[in-house]
């Protein structure tokens, strides 16, 4: 109440000084924070880039799939996740730059955790049975890449085969992408080529 009073004391050019002083700190905060998201943004792609570069050169994907048998384009991944994390990073900084990181935290803790609930709900329906049933297809080598199969009206060779699907090139060259859940309730025949 005071404060106002000896504002209501004060003569216009005095007033504008007040309101410059108050005002000063927030528009100095606001302007760092652009700042510090800026190189945050800059920073998160180069070092994005890098870390994809680095994994291609040491062919991490190459050396992945000798390993657990698994095409994964693992160095893309990396690189992106670095190069988000970096981004996250930095509109941390900014948000605490401006006081805001308790509140906006709250909020986007809330958001994630539904998002990932409702996530794992959406895919589970179609991921853990594809996932399972690529793993009985790998422990009982059901099926080999250049096999010919026969999947309900869809016939081909085998020419991938991955924990959540089996891709198959028809006689026509199509490419066909079969869910391995699907393969495994609904195989038809299984004829082998060698």
């Amino acid at each position: 109440m005071e404060d106002f009073i000896n504002q209501s004391l004060l003569s216009t050019p005095d007033k504008w000084g007040y309101i410059y002083f108050k005002l000063q700190p927030i528009f100095t905060h606001f302007l760092i924070a652009v700042i510090v998201l800026l190189i945050g943004l800059i920073i998160g792609k180069i070092v994005g880039r890098v870390v994809d570069k680095l994994l291609q050169e040491i062919e991490i994907n190459e050396l992945i799939k000798k390993i657990i048998q698994v095409d994964l384009p693992l160095d893309d991944f990396l690189g992106k996740a670095v190069q988000y994390v970096i981004f996250f990073l930095a509109i941390a900084f900014a948000l605490d730059i401006l006081g805001l990181t308790a509140i906006i935290a709250q909020v986007l803790s809330a958001m994630i955790l539904l998002i990932i609930i409702g996530s794992f709900l959406v895919s589970s329906k179609d991921f853990l049975p594809n996932l399972f049933a690529g793993i009985k297809i790998y422990r009982k080598k059901i099926i080999k890449i250049h096999d010919h199969i026969k999947v309900g009206t869809t016939e081909g060779e085998v020419i991938d085969i991955n924990l959540f699907e089996i891709v198959l090139k028809t006689k026509q060259e199509d490419i066909i992408y079969i869910p391995n859940s699907f393969i495994f309730k609904n195989i038809l025949s299984n004829h082998f080529k060698h």
